[in-house]
């Protein structure tokens, strides 16, 4: 009776902990499962970001491309100049990251500048966080230690040539079409830090006050006799080669010192803007709201209306 007794009980510890393994291997497997569908949702959402995404990001060795793509015309809108200062705060915080190559991916368009109907009857509030927005890009952008490059290849008026400015050397295809600040055909006046004061030192004062008067766009060849931009170049593969060529000159120097050097230069418009951007925000959206500048804007796009047609 004493072996039948003890056969039983050893019986039931061996069913116990069978059992309790089941359970055990049940919940890791249920653990890796659930693990793997995270990871899964994770991709997932990695990949649509990405095909939503108004940037596309792609490594060349130490350099990283960085290609517009929001059709039909890399407008700049509030969540395109965030995606672009976010992305390139990213990219900034990167040792590995080397350089940047600003480019796009729209044919015949580098970026048409800020997104127009943003512009149009907006409420005070939304106007004030779309201008916000393009405050802190370019402050981001126009103070980025890491080196830059703006690879024109497509028309870059008003808010496009912005773009360019902000890098630390632009080059063009010869054929791209115009480049330049032509706000005063709206009405609208290139606010000074951002835009006014960033094209002079690129082009002289006496220039930049003529050329902000007409709003002029220029060809390429006229922008690099002014020094709007550095080269031109007949195709995209050798903008493309020069753009890594020069990264690979800054990139050769000692980072600290060429950062600093070059905030030594850029340092005292952003402490200006820092300073000044609440001042600059409210002059901005009593003039964009102004009746005058409104009825220019419409008149603007009913004419982009007529043409589709």
């Amino acid at each position: 009776a004493y072996e039948i007794c003890a056969c039983l009980v050893g019986s039931e510890m061996c069913i116990r902990d069978r059992y309790q393994r089941r359970v055990r291997d049940t919940e890791h497997n249920k653990s890796k499962m659930l693990a793997s569908f995270r990871s899964s949702c994770r991709t997932s959402a990695t990949a649509l970001r990405r095909q939503m995404s108004s940037l596309a990001v792609e490594e060349r060795g130490s350099f990283t491309v960085l290609s517009m793509q929001r059709a039909p015309a890399n407008l700049l809108s509030r969540a395109f100049m965030i995606e672009m200062r976010e992305t390139l705060a990213e990219l900034d915080a990167n040792p590995a990251c080397k350089g940047i190559i600003l480019r796009s991916a729209q044919p015949k368009i580098f970026s048409g500048g800020l997104d127009i109907m943003a512009l149009h009857a907006p409420p005070r509030d939304e106007l004030a966080l779309f201008w916000t927005a393009l405050q802190d890009m370019w402050m981001t952008f126009f103070g980025l230690g890491t080196p830059t490059y703006a690879a024109i290849n497509g028309a870059s008026p008003a808010g496009g040539c912005l773009l360019a400015m902000c890098c630390d050397e632009r080059g063009m295809l010869a054929n791209a079409g115009v480049i330049g600040l032509n706000e005063t055909h709206l009405g609208i006046v290139a606010p000074e830090i951002m835009f006014a004061q960033p094209f002079a030192r690129l082009i002289g004062e006496r220039a930049a006050e003529r050329h902000l008067q007409l709003g002029t766009l220029m060809s390429p060849s006229q922008a690099q006799q002014l020094g709007l931009v550095d080269e031109l170049f007949d195709t995209e593969d050798e903008l493309m080669a020069h753009a890594v060529k020069t990264l690979e000159q800054y990139a050769r120097l000692p980072a600290d010192a060429r950062a600093m050097s070059k905030r030594v230069l850029r340092g005292p418009l952003i402490r200006r803007m820092e300073q000044e951007r609440e001042g600059e925000l409210r002059m901005v959206i009593d003039l964009l709201l102004s009746d005058t500048v409104q009825a220019n804007i419409g008149a603007y796009l009913a004419s982009l209306k007529a043409r589709k047609k």
